[in-house]
């Protein structure tokens, strides 16, 4: 379809569709499984008022799920860190803004920002994507009322194809803190509670949170939520533990099937110094010499490159005191072994990594071989949310209505045969509970490399959304949760969040006993969550400690009833939206007990300002 075509189209509709745009956007495929239809029932949540930030691929802002009723984007910021430099004090990429967006979508041509690939596009829909005015729940995202940036700083390749050029891959992992810089500045600009979404990671660094990432995800993690996905690099024995002796040689056999490159990542104490020895299917032998702390050395030979580095000298910038012998295999096939031979030891353990070597592919180590650990670097960072996939239903029916499906993913409620596992390699959980990600559906955009497949398009989506499935799919569900939960209370820390969710997490005949390295503590349960977020934040005041008024019930239908405590006595009492818009005042006599109608009011979030005796306290209630 013509661009210009397209986006005539698009606006047709979000005109035809009036005010419908958003309010029928509450949902998911996974609505009834994680139980948000209670959720949407009990509380009239839709993540109005919070910021959702994706790092990501980029997004089709043109799509109709990212536009309001009459047409303008729901977007507040495009960062396209892959675009020529605009002059942005970050010194990479376009920036544009709300009224740069809603311009480009009245202009004929090219978009300024696009997601040719359809990723970012997909996984923003689940969090806050509405359902286009289909009336389809399984097509909206958890929080259509969201405020939405997208960062675009990583790009898949693909061919081209479908009328559509190829396109490169890049990805440089020091985009990622100039990317936290930007969410951090955006954030306190907007002034909105916030969740941001990393969604991507595979194998390979330290994945201990010593990395210079880490350390940058972390810092930032502390102060706003931070998720991202463990990594679909489960189901396949691509990790490898063991321990070499003083004085003894390890061998370690690695299968390589795939023609493409192999990197092998592996670390052990800087405690220890280890002789290694990489012999090729051709029995070359590379021998790169053992390096100081602060050195590294390399040794090529058959095409084939070996790092072995000191603990001050590593690609990642760990700061662990750990060595790292990095091995990288440009192509070719067959079996590589690796000896390691303990000249002086004092711990002994290693870990390592191989990628690609995910469960669809035949790369595998042969000797001291698990998955466990297979949780990528970025997702064992301290303080980040870490959610894993489980199956929901892996089957869809496509555009032209035939049945479809994936095979050998795992039954309904196992764990996705792909979710990475823990723990992470300095031994913590790493996994904090699995969302089922297998299948959702998420915004297809017509010229996308996603849409290129008709089977993918989901039936009655007018080509509108489609299929998408691994940790992608389960992170942005999650973080869609964490939206609401912040719309709830705006003050819930990242401590608190990642306390709730794994709390609240359940368990079934699947998870087994937890916490556990396959779910974390359970699978995500997000009636639960909010009612934890609803039970805090009604008993616990954030604004002042005296005095004590209860509200009951809350959340509430018909009448809500104030009880002071016995020092007290209830003198008035403001009514205020979320907004802050004073919707009643009312001064009373002093009495203990007080009941307020409220069946009149609309669903949704409410605060008093209750005046006695000892002062003024802010208490919160939801009408339901």
């Amino acid at each position: 379809m013509p661009y210009s075509t397209r986006l005539f189209a698009t606006l047709l509709l979000t005109v035809m569709l009036g005010t419908c745009v958003l309010a029928q956007g509450k949902g998911t495929r996974a609505l009834e499984e994680v139980k948000l239809d209670q959720v949407y029932s009990t509380y009239d949540l839709d993540g109005t008022g919070v910021l959702v930030i994706m790092l990501d691929r980029g997004i089709d802002y043109h799509h109709p799920a990212y536009l309001n009723a009459d047409g303008t984007t729901r977007l507040a910021y495009v960062f396209d860190m892959i675009a020529p430099h605009d002059g942005n004090p970050y010194g990479v990429g376009t920036i544009l803004d709300e009224d740069d967006i809603n311009g480009d979508l009245m202009t004929d041509g090219p978009p300024l920002s696009n997601d040719n690939h359809g990723h970012g596009t997909a996984t923003t829909g689940i969090i806050a994507g509405s359902d286009a005015g289909l009336n389809n729940n399984d097509f909206g995202g958890v929080a259509p009322g969201a405020t939405i940036i997208s960062v675009k700083f990583v790009q898949d390749g693909f061919p081209a194809g479908n009328g559509q050029d190829a396109e490169a891959a890049f990805f440089d992992p020091t985009y990622i803190a100039i990317a936290l810089e930007f969410a951090r500045d955006k954030i306190e600009e907007l002034g909105l509670p916030s969740v941001t979404l990393m969604n991507i990671g595979s194998l390979g660094g330290p994945a201990d949170g010593s990395s210079s990432v880490s350390r940058a995800i972390a810092d930032f993690a502390e102060d706003h939520p931070f998720v991202c996905g463990v990594g679909d690099d489960g189901g396949q024995d691509n990790v490898t533990k063991g321990t070499v002796s003083q004085g003894q040689t390890t061998s370690i056999r690695i299968q390589k099937m795939e023609a493409g490159n192999m990197d092998v990542d592996l670390w052990y104490s800087g405690a220890d110094r280890f002789r290694v020895r990489l012999t090729t299917p051709n029995g070359v032998v590379i021998a790169p010499a053992t390096p100081g702390n602060n050195a590294g050395t390399r040794a090529d030979g058959d095409g084939v490159s070996v790092w072995h580095n000191g603990t001050d000298q590593d690609f990642y910038g760990s700061t662990a005191n750990r060595r790292e012998v990095f091995i990288r295999i440009p192509s070719g096939t067959g079996v590589f072994t690796l000896e390691l031979t303990g000249n002086s030891v004092s711990d002994g353990s290693f870990i390592g990594v191989m990628n690609p070597g995910t469960y669809s592919r035949d790369n595998k180590f042969l000797d001291f071989a698990t998955n466990e650990s297979s949780i990528n670097d970025y997702s064992a960072t301290p303080g980040v949310i870490s959610p894993a996939d489980y199956v929901l239903d892996p089957t869809w029916r496509d555009i032209d209505n035939v049945s479809r499906g994936l095979t050998g993913q795992g039954a309904p409620g196992e764990i996705w045969i792909g979710s990475s596992k823990g723990p992470t390699q300095d031994g913590r959980l790493g996994i904090d509970f699995a969302a089922p990600g297998e299948v959702l559906f998420g915004p297809y955009s017509a010229n996308s490399f996603y849409a290129r497949n008709a089977f993918l398009q989901a039936q009655g989506s007018n080509g509108l959304f489609g299929v998408q499935n691994a940790v992608s799919a389960a992170a942005p569900l999650s973080t869609g949760v964490i939206a609401l939960m912040l719309q709830l209370d705006p003050t819930l820390t990242p401590a608190d969040i990642l306390t709730i969710l794994q709390e609240s997490a359940r368990e079934d005949g699947f998870t087994g006993s937890t916490p556990n390295n396959t779910f974390g503590h359970g699978k995500l349960d997000a009636k639960a969550a909010l009612d934890e977020v609803n039970r805090i934040v009604s008993t616990r005041d954030r604004f002042s400690r005296l005095p004590e008024v209860q509200l009951s019930p809350n959340p509430v239908r018909d009448l809500l009833t104030l009880t002071a405590d016995a020092e007290a006595a209830i003198q008035a009492w403001t009514l205020t939206d979320l907004t802050g818009r004073v919707l009643r005042e009312v001064k009373t006599p002093e009495v203990p007990t007080l009941n307020i109608p409220v069946a009149a009011l609309p669903n949704g979030t409410y605060f008093l300002r209750i005046h006695t005796r000892q002062g003024a306290t802010v208490r919160r209630f939801v009408k339901q």
